[in-house]
Order: C-alpha cells, then sequence, then structure tokens
C-alpha cells in the first residue's frame, strides 16, 4: 500500500500514450476524472482500495479498455451503459 492521497486530477486526460494507469492501494479521493475518456489508448484502469466516490463516468469505456479495477471505494449510482456494450473484463 501507498500513501498517495490526493484526487486523480482531470489533466491526466491530457497523457494521450498511456495505456495503463494503477494507482491501487492509496488514498484517494474524489471522482474517477471524465477526461480519461480522451485517453484512447487506455487498456487498464486500477482504482481499487481507494476512498473514491461518485458515479462511474460512461466516457472512460473506450475501444480498447480491457480491465477495470474500481472495488473498495465509495463509487454510488447508476452502471453507465457503456459499461455493457465494451468488452471489459471487470476485476474483482
Amino acid at each position: 500500500r501507498n500513501a498517495l492521497s490526493a484526487t486523480v486530477p482531470s489533466e491526466i486526460g491530457l497523457l494521450s500514450n498511456l495505456r495503463t494507469l494503477q494507482l491501487n492501494n492509496n488514498n484517494l479521493v474524489g471522482t474517477i476524472p471524465t477526461s480519461l475518456g480522451n485517453l484512447i489508448n487506455l487498456e487498464l484502469i486500477s482504482l481499487g482500495n481507494n476512498d473514491m466516490n461518485g458515479t462511474i463516468p460512461g466516457e472512460i469505456f473506450n475501444s480498447k479498455l480491457r480491465g477495470l479495477d474500481i472495488d473498495d471505494n465509495n463509487f454510488y449510482g447508476t452502471l453507465p451503459s457503456e459499461m455493457f456494450t465494451s468488452s471489459i473484463n471487470l476485476v474483482n
């Protein structure tokens, strides 16, 4: 477990070549930035075991996303329909 305690900045959506985002096992708070939807090469989002909240944005489900780990957070609301039309593996 690391000790990062902050929000995931929306500027992360500017990292156009990012393929894997692994920020699990920290103390991150706030929401998943919708700007992750700009990352067309992103294949894995791992944000599990943090203190994040809010809804899961449909924008993050691009055609290359293959894995999503968001367990042990405080997300709420309905699941986005994009989640069911992508070929994603839900981790945990």
